[in-house]
């Protein structure tokens, strides 16, 4: 069930073609709103990535293999929070 769940992250690809850069990506985005490659550069970050990638792993009963230096073709739905635009309108009263 989680790892229907989280395939929806991965825009519903094959799951056997999400490979480990694909989680890390998406679990920077998701914890740190930052990209992979600079949430890993920070030891702390790294560390918890890699912890929260073996629970992933655990969870979906899926070893992620490495694709370090190569392209998926995984689209990784990043989760942002878009700014609200608030537009000031007069308060309309009726009699």
């Amino acid at each position: 069930m989680f790892a229907g769940w989280l395939n929806d992250r991965f825009r519903n690809a094959e799951w056997d073609t999400v490979r480990r850069q694909d989680v890390l990506t998406w679990l920077s985005w998701l914890c740190f709103k930052q990209t992979a490659e600079i949430a890993i550069a920070d030891r702390e970050k790294a560390a918890f990535l890699l912890e929260a990638l073996g629970k992933v792993e655990e969870y979906t009963d899926t070893k992620f293999e490495d694709c370090i230096g190569l392209e998926t073709g995984i689209e990784v739905m990043r989760i942002e929070h878009d700014p609200v635009k608030v537009i000031q309108h007069a308060l309309c009263c009726r009699n």
